[in-house]
This record gives C-alpha cells, sequence and structure tokens, in this order.
C-alpha cells in the first residue's frame, strides 16, 4: 500500500492505524501491548490509537456542524428551493425530492452519538428480497419461512446505528470451583454493536459479520433519500451492551485456550475505541418473525420461537467415567465389573461436577448458508500473562496435555489396583526363579474387596481435585519468545519444587498426630491382607 492510499484510508475511517515509517496498516500486537507493522516491524503504543481517533472525531465533528442547518420541526424547508417536506419523528435526515439537497436536522447532528462512520449499502432492495425469496424456499417446511413470504413486501431498508468496537481488551478469567484468576489480553478487530431498543439484537448479531474495509467517513450523501435509524439507548444502556457483546464474543476464545467450558470471564475494553457508526441493514416484522439481510454482503438471518438447551458440564464428567471404566476393564477383564465401576464413579462424578452449573439456553437463528461475510475473525486471542521470575510474561497456558492425563490414568490405576500388581510383580518374579507357571493363574485379584473399597472413594475424591482444580491451578506455561517460538517457563508459586516441599511439609505434620499413625497402619494392614489374599491359592 502506497503512502497516498493510506492517507486516504486514514481520511475515509478513523479504525484503520497505519505506520507512520511507510503507512503500510498495522495490528495491534496482544504479546508486546503495542501495535506493529507487518512490513517495516516498527511499532506504535496502544494509546496513540484512541488519540488519534479522537482527532480525527473533532474535525469532522466541526466540518458537520457547519454544513448542518436548523431543523427544530418535522415539517421542513429546503433551504435551496423553498420546498415543504415532512420528515418522520423518528429520522435525522431526508432529501428535497425537488432538488435532491440533503436535509439533517441540528438535534441530530449535534447529538453525542452522532454517526461518525458509515458503510454503504451495496445490497438493492430488489436483491435483498431475492436474498429472503431463497432463504425462504431452502426452509419452506417451517412456519418462519411462511411468515417471511407471506411478508415479503414489508422489508424495509435502514441505516441503523452502530457502535464499532475495535482495539486491546484485558480480561480476567476464573474457573468453576477454583479460586485461581488468570490474566489474558486480546484484541476486538471490529465488533459491531447495534443501539437500537426495538429491534431485535441477536438476529442483527446473526446477519453480521461487515467487511470494516467499505468504511467511511459519515458524509451527508450517503443517507439521502434513506431512512436512518436513531439510537433509542441512554448511554448507560448502550455502554451495558457493547460490553456484554464484547464478553460474549471474547468468552469462546477463552473457553477454547482454557479447554473448558466452565470459565467465568470480566473483559474490560477500556483501552479500545468505540465509534458510533450507521450500517446498512433490510429489516422485515410480521407475524412475531424478525428477519434481516445485511445491506452489504446480503447475509440473512431469521428469528425462531424454537429454543436450544444444552449441557456443556456434562463432557468432563463423561470421560473421565469413560476412563474409570476402561481401568476397570484392563485390571479384571470383566465387562460387568466394568460397568459397575464406571457406574459408580460415574454417579459421584456427575454429582460433583453438576455443583453450580445448569443448563445452558439459546436462541436458535436461522442463517443464510453461502454469505459467511469476511473471513477475519472479530476477535484475536487470548494470550495470558503469568509471573515468571517477578516479570509479567505473555504465556500459553495448556491443561489437559497428554502427559498429564496419562499420568492420572495411571495414578488411579495403579492406587485402585496395587495389591493386584504387587501380586503379579511377586508372582512373576517366582515364576522367573524357577516357579511353574500355573503361579500367574492361581490369582485371584477379587479378593482385594476390602482394598477396593478403601481406595476407590479415595480415587474418586483424587480426580475431583485433579479434574477441576490441582490441573487448573498448575498449568503448563510456554512462554511466548518475540521472534515466534516457545519456551518451557514455570510461573512464580507454580514449581514444581515448591509443590514436592509443601507435600512433605504437610506429609510430616500429619505424622505428628497419633490418629493419621493408626490410619496409616490401618492402610498398611489393610494392604498386606488383601495382597495375601489375591496370592492364596
Amino acid at each position: 500500500m502506497s503512502a497516498e492510499q493510506a492517507n486516504a484510508r486514514k481520511n475515509s475511517s478513523p479504525l484503520g492505524l497505519t505506520c507512520k515509517n511507510c503507512g503500510a496498516p498495522i495490528v495491534f500486537d496482544i504479546a508486546s501491548q503495542s501495535y506493529t507493522c507487518s512490513y517495516c516491524g516498527s511499532r506504535r503504543s496502544a494509546e496513540e490509537f484512541p488519540a488519534e481517533v479522537a482527532s480525527w472525531q473533532k474535525r469532522h465533528r466541526a466540518a458537520r456542524a457547519k454544513s448542518a442547518v436548523e431543523y427544530t420541526r418535522v415539517e421542513l424547508s429546503c433551504p435551496k428551493c423553498a420546498a415543504r417536506i415532512v420528515m418522520e419523528a423518528s429520522q435525522g435526515a431526508a432529501s428535497c425530492p425537488f432538488c435532491g439537497t440533503a436535509l439533517l436536522r441540528r438535534d441530530f447532528v449535534e447529538q453525542a452519538d452522532f454517526p461518525e462512520l458509515i458503510i454503504p449499502f451495496a445490497v438493492t432492495p430488489d436483491e435483498a428480497k431475492n436474498r429472503l425469496r431463497e432463504w425462504a424456499a431452502r426452509n419452506a417446511r417451517t412456519k418462519e419461512a411462511k411468515a417471511v413470504m407471506w411478508s415479503l413486501e414489508r422489508l424495509e431498508g435502514f441505516y441503523l446505528p452502530y457502535q464499532i468496537v475495535k482495539g486491546p481488551v484485558t480480561a480476567r478469567v476464573t474457573r468453576d470451583n477454583s479460586t485461581r484468576a488468570y490474566t489474558c489480553g486480546g484484541c476486538m478487530n471490529g465488533l459491531a454493536v447495534n443501539v437500537s431498543r426495538q429491534l431485535d439484537n441477536k438476529v442483527l448479531d446473526a446477519a453480521e459479520p461487515f467487511d470494516w474495509d467499505a468504511l467511511r467517513g459519515f458524509e451527508y450523501g450517503y443517507v439521502a433519500g434513506q431512512k436512518v435509524k436513531l439510537s433509542d439507548l441512554d448511554a448507560a444502556s448502550a455502554a451495558s451492551r457493547a460490553a456484554a457483546e464484547v464478553e460474549e464474543t471474547f468468552l469462546p476464545a477463552v473457553m477454547r485456550a482454557m479447554q473448558t467450558t466452565g470459565v467465568h470471564v470480566r473483559v474490560s475494553s477500556r483501552d479500545a475505541v468505540n465509534v458510533p457508526a450507521l450500517l446498512p441493514m433490510y429489516v422485515l416484522r410480521a407475524h412475531g418473525v424478525e428477519a434481516a439481510v445485511n445491506g452489504q454482503t446480503g447475509r440473512v438471518a431469521v428469528s425462531r420461537a424454537k429454543e436450544k438447551t444444552t449441557y456443556p458440564w456434562l463432557i468432563e464428567p463423561t470421560l473421565i467415567t469413560l476412563a474409570i471404566a476402561l481401568a476397570f476393564w484392563l485390571g479384571f477383564r470383566s465387562l460387568e465389573l466394568a460397568l459397575m465401576g464406571g457406574a459408580a464413579f460415574g454417579l459421584i462424578m456427575f454429582t460433583i461436577f453438576s455443583q453450580g452449573r445448569g443448563a445452558r439456553v439459546r436462541r436458535l437463528i436461522f442463517r443464510s448458508r453461502n454469505d459467511a461475510g469476511p473471513a477475519d475473525s472479530l476477535v484475536s486471542g487470548p494470550v495470558f500473562f503469568e509471573k515468571v521470575g517477578g516479570e509479567l510474561k505473555p504465556v500459553r497456558l495448556r491443561f489437559y496435555t497428554p502427559s498429564r492425563v496419562f499420568a492420572f490414568l495411571a495414578a488411579t490405576f495403579a492406587a485402585i489396583f496395587l495389591p493386584a500388581l504387587t501380586a503379579w510383580v511377586i508372582a512373576t518374579v517366582r515364576v522367573m526363579l524357577g516357579a511353574p507357571r500355573e503361579v500367574l493363574t492361581e490369582l485371584r485379584p477379587e479378593y482385594g474387596a476390602a482394598w477396593y473399597c478403601l481406595t476407590v472413594p479415595v480415587a474418586i475424591a483424587y480426580a475431583a481435585i485433579f479434574g477441576r482444580v490441582r490441573i487448573y491451578d498448575h498449568p503448563v506455561a510456554d512462554e511466548l519468545l518475540p521472534g515466534g517460538g516457545t519456551r518451557r517457563v514455570t510461573p512464580d508459586g507454580s514449581g514444581r519444587g515448591g509443590r514436592r516441599e509443601s507435600f512433605w511439609a504437610l506429609l510430616r505434620e500429619l505424622l505428628q498426630a497419633a490418629e493419621f499413625r493408626w490410619a496409616l497402619a490401618f492402610i498398611v494392614f489393610l494392604f498386606v491382607g488383601s495382597l495375601a489374599a489375591i496370592m492364596s491359592p
């Protein structure tokens, strides 16, 4: 991109931040918390973006104020040809049908959330109707499709009020039943938040995204002859909706990074810019159905009365239950014992994991198939930050690594079947020393029932702690290096040495209690008795 092209883009939209050295577009680098040019590598601080947007807004507001005309009534008089024009109360702009002059009411221009940016209509009304017809043909059996076809002529095009959120965000992430809090950062690449109260926000969201390369600075000519919907949300309500949509958009990325659905996210977007804009949308409301057609991309969204109930928290206890059932089958080669053991573990696991977590209810929205919109994601990140050696470092966190899952299954299997495994090792050594091979076949693992009655509940508690607390309190961390590589690091306070020292300190403290020594003696007695029973001919 040449410097002239970059300057033209900068003048048309303040959201396209450019490099001061070469004029190329620059993007926010989450790890370094700065804007970086992919062409020459130069950086700009995160604070420069809001400052440039504020300067752009100040210049364009002054230019608008000079060209706007004082219109205080709905009935207007054209300043050029003196024709009398009636404007709807909810509209802020119109055009004179006689001379084509663009008319904007001054109270519309001077409001605090006056649109700074606009995306012109690229889809004509006829094309929008055809998109709806195509959607209705693919969904002909639904009542929503029939309602759309009955009311197709009521489809209207509007410039709707939006706020565009772009820039860095930070989040505080916690997980169910864990006090460990994580800090992460990300970047919103352009989130459109509708600030109209009357329209179904979920349907409008489903008709997005928009292609931000088409953003232009607001000019009166774009809205001449078009219906412009004014924002009817107060500043507090608009800010609340924007914050909720930022969290909702950022949440799926955090869940993927945390490898669980049981997370809670608090997002702050105070370092991002929030610019009011007018975006093109065709809207149809009839027979309890609301439909929207994106006026730029042609993407279709239609509301549905049906809701979908999901239970995402079921995944983790299901996997643990299956793993335990497999361990029982490997230990006893008995389908009955595997089913019984899995059922016992499953009952407890599902009870534990369901605490404080209910069903997730989502409204279903019809979407068109082929109009996917721009390929760029709305969210970049997240990148987590941990203290390493006293300094805050950008890291990639991992929790359910293959080695950890294997270690958990191996420890659980060994704890439950310790007498049987010990008996097998002793019998194998005896065979190697000359004893008959029948010694191995005479082992009776089922005679260790007393030991199993003790270790199965302990294994369940261990599984719950491993799967819900410990694994999330002590993640595997890889530092993100400037060159793009990674390096394994140990965050402060979560080192293996510290955990080992804490374990032995706890064990020494427990051994000082007479009750624990008696319990330990009982465990040893139970182990020796179970071992003797398994090995008895």
